[in-house]
């Protein structure tokens, strides 16, 4: 249910809205042909008689979705944020709970976000994604980190070595990166970061007492580095 160009074009006519095919097709890509991303672009338009960039979204965005959430809802959001598709178990995994409360389950119902009943997964639009990063620096480098931390805890504990190891690495907590499995790492791409990369970046400053703890991991990067 995605709109294109020509469904943009005819739509915003509808609205009483003239905008160029060139123009339509330039809303489509920003927006992904979300409908309500769509609607957003209509109502910057009449207020301003221009589209906003990505920039200009996500301050309608704020105002209309990010500020009607309550505090509860707010933080749960933000310990999603570092995925843009998560399942329900995921989400309760991310959460520290057994079962989605009822406000967690309210957030979920947000026009920028759709459930995949085939993978049975939610979906969120890249807009809210940039929009939730945001929002999780904003509120320091401690609660950042701790949503990372939890993302990269449950990707380990799920298995998924390389995308904990990409969390890991962005808040350099060593002691969880060498406490992984890295044997298969040496010639892996994470986060369009080439592992001997990271392996540099352990090498010159993880703390000594942490390498002197993980001596197989070290001598992982070791090699990775030779």
């Amino acid at each position: 249910l995605r709109l294109d160009g020509g469904d943009i074009l005819r739509y915003y006519s509808l609205a009483g809205v003239k905008i160029t095919s060139q123009l339509a097709k330039g809303i489509a890509r920003s927006t992904e042909g979300w409908i309500i991303a769509v609607f957003l672009q209509l109502c910057e338009y009449r207020e301003t008689g221009s589209i906003s960039d990505t920039t200009g979204v996500l301050t309608l965005m704020e105002h209309f979705i990010w500020n009607e959430l309550t505090e509860e809802q707010q933080v749960f959001m933000l310990y999603l944020s570092p995925f843009e598709m998560v399942t329900i178990q995921q989400a309760c995994a991310l959460n520290g709970c057994n079962k989605l409360p009822g406000y967690a389950l309210d957030a979920l119902e947000n026009p920028f976000i759709r459930f995949d009943s085939v993978s049975q997964r939610y979906e969120l639009h890249s807009i809210l994604s940039q929009l939730l990063i945001q929002k999780r620096r904003e509120r320091g480098t401690t609660f950042e980190r701790e949503c990372l931390l939890r993302a990269g805890d449950y990707c380990r504990d799920e298995g998924k070595i390389a995308e904990a190891l990409g969390f890991y690495a962005q808040i350099r907590d060593y002691d969880r990166i060498l406490s992984l499995d890295i044997s298969d790492m040496t010639l892996a791409t994470i986060d369009n970061i080439p592992f001997a990369e990271l392996a540099k970046d352990i090498a010159c400053n993880c703390p000594s007492n942490i390498k002197k703890k993980y001596i197989l991991s070290m001598l992982r990067i070791a090699w990775t580095l030779y």
